[in-house]
């Protein structure tokens, strides 16, 4: 049995989101590849100017669902909205602009791939379809105020749009609204520090299929397939 770890879970996410999901405007090497969990992040990108192609993987300690617990845990009394800024602020930037520095091709990359529950939940806020156009700080902060009427992912959850999707309502049945609003300020510290607003941003609905995917294709050598339906454009 292989024991795989989470860089390279990374690196076997993004090779299979390049083989279902290609970008005809550009090449693997433009492309950065991004994934907001519960417990931690992580993503990769390739080299450019290299005959062999070299995957570089990146990670951070923290997701949606953790960041919540330790805005819960430090903001007690400000309360978990306030709390969660000046942590973003304070706590995430810091953490994030780091991992920037050390991996700088991350914001020099023109496109993006962005995935997570985290992210699919912002984009429910965003009432998000192929024509939003990029996810950038400003769409965050949009999803954020949403978030300070109490009660507003409930309505999202009811919305039509989501009633019947199965995806949403599983996302709506284990996140709360304060757990999507850490999720949100977690991808704002990103978003600034990548620099989100100048890539395309190409959204991926659901990622827990991928890496496995990745690694058969790297092990037996799966040939292509299509996966257009699961991918959300953002341009």
């Amino acid at each position: 049995m292989d024991f795989i770890d989470r860089q390279e879970v990374a690196a076997l996410a993004f090779a299979a989101a390049l083989e279902l999901f290609p970008l005809p405007h550009y090449k693997p090497e433009d492309i950065v590849f991004l994934e907001v969990g519960k417990s931690a992040s992580f993503g990769a990108y390739r080299a450019a100017g290299e005959s062999e192609p070299r995957t570089t993987t990146f990670d951070l300690e923290w997701g949606f669902k953790n960041y919540a617990d330790e805005v819960a845990y430090r903001g007690f009394v400000e309360g978990f909205a306030q709390a969660s800024k000046r942590l973003e602020n304070d706590f995430l930037m810091p953490i994030v602009r780091e991992m920037v520095e050390r991996k700088p091709g991350i914001i020099h990359r023109r496109a993006m791939y962005l995935a997570g529950q985290g992210v699919w939940a912002a984009a429910m806020l965003l009432h998000a379809t192929p024509e939003m156009g990029k996810i950038g700080p400003r769409d965050l902060e949009k999803a954020r105020r949403r978030l300070a009427e109490p009660g507003v992912w409930r309505e999202v959850c009811a919305d039509s749009q989501y009633r019947f999707d199965a995806y949403a309502q599983s996302l709506c049945q284990t996140l709360s609204q304060d757990e999507v609003l850490a999720g949100i300020d977690l991808l704002r510290a990103f978003a600034e520090e990548m620099k989100f607003g100048s890539k395309e941003v190409y959204v991926l609905r659901d990622t827990a299929y991928l890496w496995p995917l990745g690694y058969l294709k790297a092990r037996y050598g799966l040939a292509k397939t299509g996966g257009a339906d699961n991918l959300t454009r953002h341009d």
